[in-house]
Parts: C-alpha cells; sequence; structure tokens
C-alpha cells in the first residue's frame, strides 16, 4: 500500500489486509485501533493466485471487504465511471475484485 493510506485508513477503523508488509507495520496500525491481517507472498502481482489470497484472507478474517486498494504500478486513461469490466481485464486486480463481488461496480 502507498505509506499513508493504511495509516489513514486505520485511524478511520478500517480493518485492514496487508500483502507482505513492511516489517513494524502491522503493528503500528494495530496501535492505532485497526485489526489487521497480513498474507506473505503476495508482492508479485502478476501471479494468478495473488490477490485471490488477499480476497480469501479478508473473507476469513473479516468476512469479505467493501473497498481495495491494491496498487500494481498498472496506469490507465479514461474516466473511472465509464471503465467497464472488460476494459481492465488486462489489468488483472482489478478484474478479480469485480469477480469476487459478482456484480460490475461501474
Amino acid at each position: 500500500m502507498m505509506p499513508a493510506l493504511p495509516h489513514e485508513m486505520a485511524r478511520w477503523n478500517h480493518d485492514l489486509v496487508l500483502g507482505d508488509a513492511e516489517e513494524g507495520l502491522a503493528d503500528e496500525l494495530i496501535k492505532l485501533g485497526a485489526k489487521v491481517e497480513v498474507v506473505p507472498n503476495t508482492a508479485d502481482q502478476t501471479k494468478e493466485d495473488t490477490i485471490q489470497k488477499l480476497v480469501d484472507r479478508a473473507k476469513d478474517a473479516f468476512g469479505g471487504f467493501d473497498s481495495a486498494c491494491i496498487r500494481t504500478g498498472t496506469h490507465g486513461t479514461g474516466n473511472i465511471l465509464e471503465t467497464t469490466a472488460d476494459v481492465l481485464k488486462h489489468k488483472g486486480a482489478a478484474t478479480k475484485m469485480v469477480d469476487q463481488r459478482g456484480q460490475d461496480p461501474w
């Protein structure tokens, strides 16, 4: 995650699932009041099962998730409100999130 984002989310009482968290980050977030799950071996988001591991942990630990921030290093252009799951197929993570929810959020 982006450096400040998990801290801000913890301050807003979000439970967090972190992939390959930096040492000490989970403890910092717990001190802020968050429930934190860390999933190792998830840095390579080009692997087919990486996002699924994160989703599965969220479902097991917290019963699901309401939002996700997955920094893949992939960028797109255009209006996100007009983007469809088909447009994002090559972006992997976004498509996985759409599939998990069982609906197209756009």
